[in-house]
Order: C-alpha cells, then sequence, then structure tokens
C-alpha cells in the first residue's frame, strides 16, 4: 500500500460517491428493464434478452467508471495535492478494480435469477460474454492507468540523473519502497507460516532494516566508504532470502515485496566506482607489414581518466545463516588471515580454496564431536562449507545481477570451478571419513564389554528429533486444513484449492504412518537397550549357579515395574508373555462386545488410528494423556490397562 492510498480522504469519496452511485442504480434498472422487453417494444430489438442485459449494464459500468475516476481526482485535488503516479496507481487503479468486480457479481446474478424465473432461456451464453468483456475490460482500465503513471513520471523526473535533487529523490522512493515491503513482512508473519519459511521472512526482515540504515546515513549525509558494498551485498541476500520463501509459500504475501524484487536497485545511488580502461591493443604482426606506432600509455596524467586499479578482496563480517556458532571465531580468524594473504578480488578463485583447505579439520572435528551432520557441510542452507563459500563469492562479485539470483555469472562460474577443485574433494573425503570413524567408534564402544550401560542416546535423540519434527509438520496441516476453504483472494491463488487440500491429507497420511514406525523403533531401541543392560549385570556373576540368578530376579521383580520385570525375565531365560499379547488379550474382547474394529475405537478415542493400532500389538507406550483417552473409548479405567 502506498503513502497516496494512506493519506486520500475515503470519507470525502464515500460521499460523492453516494449521489452517482443513486443514479447509476436508476439508470441500471432502467436499462434491464428496456433490454427485457425490447422483443415486445417498438424497438423491436433482437437477439437474446439476457445477453442484452448484459451489455446495457456494460456500457453503464463504463460511465460508472469515467464517474469514479472523475469524483476521485476531485478529492485529491481537494485536499491541495496534484497528481502522481502512487495516485494513479494505489488509487485510481484499486477503485477502478473494486468497481467492474462488484458490478460483474452483481449483474451475473441478475442473469441467473432471470434465468431461473422466466425458464427461456439457456444464461451461459450471457454469463460468458459478461465473463470475456469484463476481463477485456480490465485490461484496458490497467493499461490506461499504467500509462498515465509512466507519464507522469518522466514528466517529473529532473532534466540531469546524477543531480543532488535527483539522488535525494530517489533515494526517497527506495525508502519508501522498503518501509512498504517491511510492512508486507510483517503481514507474512501473521499469516501462520511453516517454521523454515518463518526464519526467512525474519532475516529479510533484518536485512530491510540494514538497508534503510544504509539510505538514512546517506540523506543525513553522514555515509561512510563500506556503504557501496554493504548495500550490494545486503541486496543480494534479500532477493536470495525473497526468492527461498516465495518457494515454500508458493506466492510473495504483499504487492510491496512484490515491487521489491522488481525496483530494488543493486548498487547504491551516486556511489562511485574507478573507470576502468579498456585493455590496449596489441600490434598486430605479420610477414609483410610492421606497425611503427608507440607503446599504449600505462597511465593518464593531469585531469584525465584515472588508471584502473584493482578491487580489494572482502570477507563476511557476520556468520553465514545456520552456521555453527562454535566455529565461528575460529572461521573469522582463518578469513581475516586469507585475505591478508590474497589481496585482490581477481584472486577469489584461490582464497576459496585456501579457505577449505584451513577450515577442513575443524568441520571434521564437528561431525566427529556430533555437532554437525555429515551432509551438512557441503549442503545449501546446511550451516556449512556451502553457506561459507556462497558468502565468500558473493562479498567479492561486481558483476552484474539479474532476477533474484545473488551471484552474477562469472561468480556463478568461479563457485563451479572451487566445487571441482583438490580441495573441495578432500574436503568431502576427510568429512565422510570423519563420520565412518565416528560410526565405528561407537560400534566398538556398544559392543565392548567396559562399559556396564551401553550409550545409543545420539541415536534415540535423533529418531526423537525426527518424531517432533513429523509431528510439528502434522499440527501445521491440520491447522491448514481448518481454514475454511478459500480459492481466491484479491486475483491471487491461496489456500484451500481442492487438490492443494488432497495433496495436504496425502501428506499427513504418510507422516502419521512414518511416526508410527519410528515410535516402534525407538521402542525397539530401548528393550534392545534394558535386556543390554540386564545381561551386562548377569555376566558379571556368570559364576553363581542358574537357579541362583533366577532367584534374585525374581526378587527384584516386585520392586520394579512391569515393563522391566519382563526384560528381566527375557533376560534371564524366563518365560515372559509378550505386550502386545497381553494388550491383545485384554482388549480385543472389549473390541468384540462392544462391536467396534480398531479404527471404530480409535475415532471415538480422537487419537490417529496408528495410535491405537501400534498401542495394541505393543510397539508403543503412548503418553499418559493418551492411554486415557484409549480407556475412556474403551469404558475402562487407565490403571485396568495392561503395560
Amino acid at each position: 500500500m502506498g503513502r497516496a492510498s494512506q493519506e486520500f480522504d475515503r470519507q470525502l469519496f464515500s460521499m460523492k460517491m453516494s449521489e452517482l452511485s443513486h443514479q447509476m442504480q436508476i439508470k441500471s434498472v432502467a436499462s434491464d428493464k428496456v433490454a427485457f422487453q425490447g422483443a415486445s417494444g417498438p424497438a423491436r430489438l433482437g437477439g437474446s434478452a439476457l445477453v442484452r442485459i448484459v451489455d446495457g449494464q456494460l456500457v453503464l459500468l463504463r460511465e460508472w467508471l469515467g464517474g469514479v475516476d472523475r469524483i476521485a481526482r476531485e478529492v485529491w485535488q481537494t485536499q491541495g495535492v496534484t497528481i502522481t503516479p502512487d495516485f494513479v496507481r494505489y488509487v485510481l487503479v484499486p477503485e477502478a478494480m473494486m468497481l467492474i468486480g462488484t458490478r460483474e457479481s452483481a449483474v451475473k446474478s441478475d442473469v441467473a435469477s432471470r434465468a431461473v424465473r422466466t425458464h427461456v432461456e439457456d444464461p451461459y451464453p450471457a454469463q460468458h460474454r459478461l465473463a470475456m468483456e469484463i476481463s477485456k475490460l480490465k485490461g484496458e482500465v490497467a493499461n490506461r492507468y499504467e500509462i498515465e503513471a509512466r507519464e507522469l513520471e518522466y514528466q517529473k523526473a529532473p532534466a540531469e540523473q546524477g543531480s543532488p535533487q535527483c539522488q535525494l529523490d530517489e533515494q526517497g522512493s527506495i525508502r519508501g519502497l522498503i518501509e512498504d515491503a517491511t510492512k508486507d513482512t510483517a503481514l507474512w508473519l501473521q499469516s501462520d507460516p511453516l517454521a523454515e519459511e518463518r526464519a526467512h521472512v525474519l532475516a529479510l526482515q533484518e536485512r530491510l532494516t540494514d538497508l534503510d540504515r544504509i539510505i538514512a546515513r546517506r540523506v543525513e549525509r553522514r555515509s561512510s566508504p563500506k556503504d557501496a558494498w554493504q548495500w550490494s551485498e545486503t541486496a543480494c541476500e534479500v532477493r536470495s532470502l525473497l526468492y527461498k520463501a516465495r518457494e515454500m509459500r508458493g506466492n510473495i504475501v504483499g504487492k510491496g515485496l512484490a515491487r521489491l524484487a522488481d525496483h530494488l536497485p543493486q548498487e547504491l545511488l551516486g556511489s562511485k566506482r574507478p573507470h576502468r580502461l579498456p585493455a590496449p591493443l596489441r600490434p598486430v604482426s605479420n610477414a609483410l607489414t610492421v606497425t611503427q606506432a608507440p607503446a599504449p600509455p600505462t597511465s593518464v596524467g593531469g585531469h584525465g581518466l584515472t588508471p584502473y586499479s584493482p578491487t580489494a578482496t572482502e570477507v563476511p563480517a557476520n556468520p553465514p545463516m545456520y552456521f555453527l556458532s562454535d566455529l565461528w571465531p575460529q572461521t573469522n580468524v582463518i578469513l581475516l588471515e586469507a585475505r591478508k594473504k590474497f589481496p585482490l578480488q581477481t584472486e577469489t578463485r584461490e582464497l576459496c580454496r585456501h579457505v577449505i583447505a584451513e577450515m577442513t579439520p575443524f568441520f571434521c572435528a564437528a561431525v566427529k564431536a556430533g555437532k554437525m551432520k555429515a551432509s551438512a557441510v557441503q549442503r545449501e542452507c546446511g550451516g556449512g562449507m556451502e553457506d561459507l563459500l556462497h558468502s565468500l563469492l558473493v562479498c567479492n562479485d561486481d558483476g552484474p545481477k539479474s532476477g533474484f539470483s545473488s551471484l552474477s555469472h562469472q561468480a556463478y562460474q568461479r563457485g563451479q570451478q572451487v566445487r571441482k577443485s583438490d580441495e573441495w574433494l578432500a574436503l568431502a573425503k576427510a568429512i565422510a571419513e570423519a563420520q565412518h570413524n565416528g560410526t565405528a567408534a561407537d560400534i566398538q564402544q556398544s559392543e565392548s564389554g567396559k562399559q556396564n550401560v551401553p550409550t545409543s542416546q545420539p541415536a534415540d535423540q535423533n529418531v526423537r528429533d525426527a518424531i517432533l519434527k513429523k509431528k510439528a509438520r502434522i499440527a501445521e496441516i491440520e491447522r491448514i486444513l481448518s481454514r475454511p476453504p478459500l480459492t481466491e483472494h484479491r486475483g491471487q491463488p491461496v489456500h484451500g484449492g481442492q487438490n492443494s487440500r488432497f495433496q495436504l491429507e496425502e501428506e499427513r497420511q504418510h507422516l502419521t504412518v512414518a511416526v508410527g514406525e519410528l515410535e516402534a523403533e525407538l521402542a525397539r531401541a530401548s528393550s534392545s537397550l534394558s535386556v543390554q543392560t540386564v545381561e551386562g549385570k548377569s555376566t558379571n556373576a556368570a559364576a553363581a549357579p542358574l537357579n541362583a540368578v533366577a532367584e534374585f530376579g525374581e526378587v527384584l521383580a516386585p520392586g520394579i515395574g512391569g515393563r522391566r520385570r519382563g526384560w528381566i525375565s527375557a533376560a534371564l531365560g524366563m518365560n515372559a508373555v509378550p505386550a502386545g499379547n497381553r494388550r491383545e488379550a485384554f482388549i480385543k474382547p472389549i473390541l468384540e462386545k462392544k462391536g467396534l474394529s480398531i479404527r471404530q475405537w480409535a475415532i471415538n478415542a480422537k487419537v490417529d488410528f496408528h495410535t491405537a493400532d501400534n498401542y495394541l500389538k505393543g510397539m508403543t507406550k503412548p503418553y499418559p494423556d493418551t492411554l486415557k483417552k484409549l480407556a475412556d473409548a474403551l469404558g475402562v479405567k487407565v490403571e485396568e490397562l495392561p503395560e
């Protein structure tokens, strides 16, 4: 929403529009009457009556649009403001489109109701003609107003584009563009985005704040020499974050962000760059002629053009997104030393290769310690070397960029060459070896008898994390599906389409099955861990007779829970009934008596089918609140349910 829309006096506009609306309603009724009675009237109009109604309403709509345009301009000029491009785009265009949409719905409803009352003709031809003419009219209105807005922009542009006044005006417009985009990010965060999408939008808000600070410094005449490259880097990050957020959602929330993607300049207005002279032409010598031209001058003195000077190398001042915070102090030292070793941007490729070689042992140590996954080191948005390499390429990229890409074609090719280097391959091999050694060490530690209790908590924690993520996604999908269906909002598709709801429902079913399998795997791992624990304890007393071991198990069993008592019995070779058999023996007769299936039991308990089925088979141990729901659906107490 532009500033013109906020400053426009809507109350005065509505009061002036009331009289025009009353007049047009009278004309609309008269037009419908003439069109419907045309076949029997003195004019003897031919054709379909419903089509004639549509044609008459379209003529009145064009007249109505002219009245809206005239009244809006009168109100704007009454406020003492001249017609501006923002007024045309953010006041005239929305008012015209709103009127067209309202009249289209009214005429369509009128045609359908007349067709039902008269039973004379099919309303489809008239409705089709209405849709085609309305689409054509919208295009004409939008095209006419955009032409007027651009003509006003050219008329009010200063004669000299590089003048200080031009720079101030351009900076003001850029600042307004950033303010509108910041408001749209707030609206985006209020629309319940996904977790990763929310992270991109929050990072986008921070980058927009940085851009606004740079503009504010230049307006207040206290800019610094670093503003130019900081603006270029931040603008690249803004486009990259906006592209990633749009990929996840499918569209951009708000017109301000959409305009930002198209109109945000890559370079700050007024920033000076050294002029680069073209390379001197070398004399061409052959067997017939020899040039006598003097050697080209190496420099231009006096007030001529300044000679070309290579740009200095830059390194990122802040860690990339998702970068491991424990690694940043060492990484910062490596980057600063690399900048001293490779001071020119022409050595960016060597700089990147040097940083990769220096960072390899640190990433290997992080993988061995379990602080970082091996697959995240060389993956985009994984917080590893790939993200650090991208930041280095962005800092040392002066080439032209297009679209949402944060790198020019030259920087992209440079990154591809670095990824084909020996240092990148050595990093991949070192990470794979670190992962293999870490896995082998875990296996050896679990199989050795040095520790009484084997540790499998990292694997269990990974499974629990995966379960939590999938359950969070299931909750997000259920929240989306609980919204009322809505397929279009101001011409933009949003959630609620039939295909998207089917896809979300299918994804929820797959996630539910996956959660059940992971919970079963976690339960099996816990059972195996407990059995190994008891076996380790019994191994220390292997010299005792078997009857003493059995007696020891019987003495321990009454003092502990039923689940551990079953594990001890299994470890000592006793006959124990599996949990699934005990649960089925208790629950299935109740279900048969009530005439319920497992699915109906889950529906009555308001839990997922796989939750009830896995509990019945003894694969999982649900939470206490879930057990209470299952018991209430059976009509028994929670204490009566078997372990």
